[in-house]
């Protein structure tokens, strides 16, 4: 492999004076056993990462994987990827200099299933004392579709099969939204807010979310009759003011003489 090709060598945190010399003869302190897929080999390793300990991990691009070399070790530890190219879950392609996607320590307890994704959004989220948290849901094009509520089970149960599971409060346990209706959400994203006691959750599916049929439960019809009985509660405010609009409260004939030619001016209108 052509050594000027090799991304530079990136390091911890550790402070290294600018005009700091290196020796120019080392020792192999990774491989050396001949190319190769075996957990002592490497395969066009391209790009390293040297953390506090001293640990290295080497992209191993030709073998589709990340590779953890601790100080003094005869072999390697595969931490993310080795089980083919592709692009699952599980699954590297041709790894370069990827260490700011893959974090080596969080990525060797993910891969191996010590940790679980929806464990690790529960160990981040702020409960209420009730032990649930709010989840709006947001189509992945931008409109709300509605409010749910997540405990730590359905979260765990959101993230395992990537569709949205909730926490029935009526009911006590937890569903997964479509369950008899069929109108399954597809999970995109989740995320938190900046205190980490909501979640908003991306969804696909061009499926309803409301119990009434509609895709969003903020829907037009939801907020005409806010807004009406807003205006309404407005208007009925003003009943004693010396306005034109308490005066007409108080005065039927004016108020039915006011909407006569508001509607002949409609007409007219048209």
């Amino acid at each position: 492999m052509d050594a000027s090709k090799l991304p530079p060598l990136r390091g911890s945190s550790i402070d290294n004076h600018p005009n700091a010399k290196r020796q120019q003869n080392g020792i192999t302190v990774v491989d050396g056993n001949r190319q190769g897929n075996g957990i002592n080999q490497l395969s066009y390793p391209y790009g390293l990462y040297v953390d506090d300990d001293q640990t290295v991990y080497v992209a191993d691009e030709s073998n589709h994987r990340i590779v953890e070399w601790k100080w003094g070790a005869t072999s390697g530890q595969v931490v993310a990827g080795g089980n083919g190219q592709g692009s699952g879950a599980h699954q590297l392609s041709y790894p370069t200099d990827s260490f700011d996607r893959v974090v080596p320590q969080l990525g060797s307890a993910i891969w191996k299933i010590k940790l679980t994704i929806g464990s690790i959004f529960n160990s981040m989220i702020n409960f209420n004392d009730n032990g649930t948290v709010s989840g709006i849901i947001q189509d992945v094009n931008g409109p709300v579709k509605g409010l749910c509520y997540m405990n730590r089970e359905s979260i765990k149960q959101t993230c395992k099969h990537r569709k949205l599971y909730r926490y029935a409060r009526k009911l006590g346990r937890v569903i997964m939204k479509g369950e008899t209706s069929g109108d399954v959400q597809h999970i995109i994203q989740i995320s938190l807010d900046c205190d980490s006691d909501a979640m908003l959750i991306t969804v696909d599916s061009k499926k309803p979310f409301c119990h009434t049929g509609n895709h969003s439960c903020f829907c037009i019809q939801t907020s005409i009759k806010a807004n009406l009985a807003t205006l309404a509660e407005h208007i009925k405010s003003k009943i004693n003011d010396d306005s034109y609009t308490g005066i007409m409260q108080r005065n039927p004939q004016l108020a039915l003489a006011k909407v006569t030619e508001e509607f002949w001016e409609v007409i007219a209108s048209h």
